[in-house]
């Protein structure tokens, strides 16, 4: 005979797995009662009672009108033929439910036109499109600034004229000592900018000036070695590359992403800008000082009252502030940038 024991896997009770076998026994012409059950199963009369319970609530088992102890097994295909049709309508409607959502789910993850990805701008209209972004941006804006600024002169990169003066920076922002305290900054309040400059927009006319104006105004700048793309990002959200003198593409969704994953990547191991008229402490000019003269680590330390170790941490940091490899890239860069 074939193995019907997992007749009812589809029906039984997760709760307790002596259902179906219950219900074996109920099926014998005397039925069964819960001591019977629990003799036979090897389950506690307890246990026997409950699973007599979950099938009488099912109608799969009656008492027997003798003897209220006994239990007898109703018909199966009068109750269990039922169960079964509405478990297939109900596995029917979930099928369709998940076909519906495995459509929906691709269709609206497939990439988009590429007219919705990328926009193509050219001539002056890239100027336009640079003003509209950034005057839409909420958060910050992130860019690449290199040479060649054929779209906006440098002394208007990123400083609009259709920009009016915003409030006064904090106090703590601004350098009260200088010349320029209690100068309007000319950004908007809660946007940041964060740029990364290379040697190419260093050499621009007026790029220095204009560093100098962003850092006084808390902006963060930071400075590599390489040449540059030129790209800006807003808000993480809309992004600009310019392709060529007359041509800039606007990306907008995914790619847009890719671009501030490129300006995160570079903004990691770009260094610092130090603005011409910052100053170091007392005590790294000392050192620079005694390192140009050719002290050894011990003699500079001894001179310091520090430690060699100290001395050696102090000229690291110098050397990654001044973005140097060595000791002598450090002490060239000192000397270009008025340190010592």
């Amino acid at each position: 005979m074939a193995d019907n024991r997992h007749m009812l896997g589809g029906f039984r009770s997760d709760e307790d797995a002596h259902d179906e076998a219950v219900y074996r026994l109920a099926m014998s012409g005397v039925g069964t009662t819960a001591g019977h059950a629990g003799l036979l199963l090897g389950c506690t009369v307890v246990e026997a009672r409950a699973a007599l319970g979950r099938l009488a609530e099912r109608g799969l088992v009656v008492r027997n009108a003798d003897d209220e102890g006994r239990w007898l097994a109703a018909p199966p295909e009068l109750v269990l033929a039922p169960e079964l049709a509405r478990g297939r309508e109900r596995l029917r409607r979930d099928e369709e439910l998940l076909a519906d959502l495995v459509e929906t789910f691709h269709r609206e993850r497939s990439p988009r036109s590429a007219q919705e990805l990328v926009e193509v701008v050219e001539g002056a209209t890239q100027a336009v499109r640079l003003a509209q972004i950034e005057a839409a941006a909420r958060h910050v804006v992130c860019a690449f600034q290199t040479g060649a600024n054929t779209v906006v002169p440098v002394a208007e990169t990123l400083h609009p004229e259709w920009q009016a003066p915003g409030p006064t920076q904090p106090e703590e922002t601004l350098d009260t000592s200088s010349a320029d305290e209690g100068r309007q900054s000319p950004l908007r309040e809660g946007l940041a900018y964060r740029l990364v400059v290379d040697p190419a927009y260093l050499g621009e006319p007026g790029a220095l000036q204009k560093l100098d104006e962003w850092t006084l105004f808390g902006q963060q700048v930071r400075v590599v070695n390489h040449q540059l793309p030129k790209v800006m990002v807003a808000d993480s959200d809309i992004g600009l590359v310019q392709v060529g003198p007359t041509t800039t593409l606007v990306l907008h969704g995914p790619l847009a992403g890719v671009a501030q994953s490129l300006f995160d990547a570079t903004w990691r191991y770009a260094r610092p800008y130090l603005p011409r008229d910052a100053e170091l402490e007392t005590n790294d000019v000392q050192l620079l000082q005694l390192m140009l003269a050719g002290l050894t680590d011990a003699a500079m330390a001894n001179q310091l009252g520090a430690s060699p170790r100290t001395v050696q941490r102090r000229l690291r940091a110098l050397m990654d502030l001044a973005g140097a490899r060595t000791r002598i890239q450090l002490g060239g860069y000192a000397v270009r940038n008025g340190w010592v």
